[in-house]
């Protein structure tokens, strides 16, 4: 049966003197290949018949292969018959050595019951292939100072760390500063909001003279706004309706005014104090809603 266990438990194990049964017994192995480079890899197998009742173990990646390195080993079921077992091992090998011949002798490790004995197979060399035969005393190099373009690759493992780090970041800031923030912007919002309908507000006052038509497009733009800004339907409200949820008297008085030049065709060249007092009223309402937002 082919096992594999680590070094020291074969060096504690092999104590015992080989028994009568070992000296018949003779691994064999050696190199596929008669040479090799530094650095390449190299076949080397191992093999054994013995008798069935016995046990052998082949080295592992735990032995001394010197002085060559342990790749990989791939190692085959035991088959047997009425009276031998036969089991066998493919080990790939790399040296980075520079001696020109280089040899091993990989053993077997036999146990039976109470005794057990080391198999070695005979020595195999293997001759390092040399790619350079003699250095020469100086080399002459070339210069190439010419620009050639490279490519860039795209290193994605850091842009992703980079995007999950500015995430986080972005999230530690909106719980840190995320209301104060959530104000500015508000206020931002409503200074922009504010800075429009002033001017739609100047530019209908801006006429030589005012009708009633460029009158009640002034207390419009006044209702629009002042609806954005509080959050009340004013442009579906009568001036009567506006009084009752705004009761303001310097409003009521206003809003009659502009009404009874309107809509009573009384003198319209004289109700600009009364829409200058709407843009006011306006102003003051802004003033209160950003207060409002700041203590909030």
């Amino acid at each position: 049966m082919h096992r594999i266990v680590p070094a020291i438990f074969i060096l504690i194990y092999f104590i015992h003197i080989p028994g009568s049964k070992a000296q018949s017994i003779k691994p064999q192995g050696g190199f596929l290949q008669d040479s090799m480079k530094v650095g390449e890899e190299v076949t080397y197998t191992l093999s054994i018949k013995y008798p069935r009742e016995l046990n052998v173990i082949f080295p592992d990646s735990l032995y001394n292969f010197s002085p060559f390195e342990f790749s990989k080993k791939a190692f085959f079921n035991t088959s047997s018959d009425s009276l031998f077992s036969y089991d066998s091992a493919v080990y790939t090998l790399s040296s980075f050595e520079i001696d020109k011949v280089q040899s091993l002798a990989l053993p077997v490790f036999l146990l039976d019951k109470g005794d057990s004995a080391i198999l070695a197979a005979e020595m195999d060399s293997i001759f390092l292939q040399e790619l350079i035969s003699q250095m020469p005393d100086s080399v002459a190099l070339k210069e190439n100072t010419g620009y050639r373009a490279v490519g860039f690759q795209f290193n994605y493992p850091y842009f992703i760390i980079g995007i999950v780090i500015l995430a986080v970041l972005c999230l530690l800031v909106l719980l840190i500063f995320g209301k104060t923030i959530r104000k500015k912007i508000k206020i931002y919002r409503l200074k922009q909001s504010h800075k429009k309908f002033v001017t739609l507000f100047n530019n209908l006052l801006s006429g030589a003279q005012i009708s009633a038509t460029t009158a009640e497009s002034i207390l419009i733009a006044w209702k629009k706004y002042m609806e954005g800004l509080e959050r009340v339907p004013y442009t579906k409200l009568t001036t009567k309706e506006i009084i009752k949820r705004q009761p303001n008297d310097q409003l009521s008085v206003i809003l009659k005014t502009i009404d009874r030049s309107i809509y009573g065709h009384g003198n319209l060249n004289e109700i600009d104090p009364s829409f200058a007092e709407l843009k006011d009223f306006a102003d003051d309402s802004l003033m209160k809603k950003m207060e409002e937002i700041n203590n909030g």
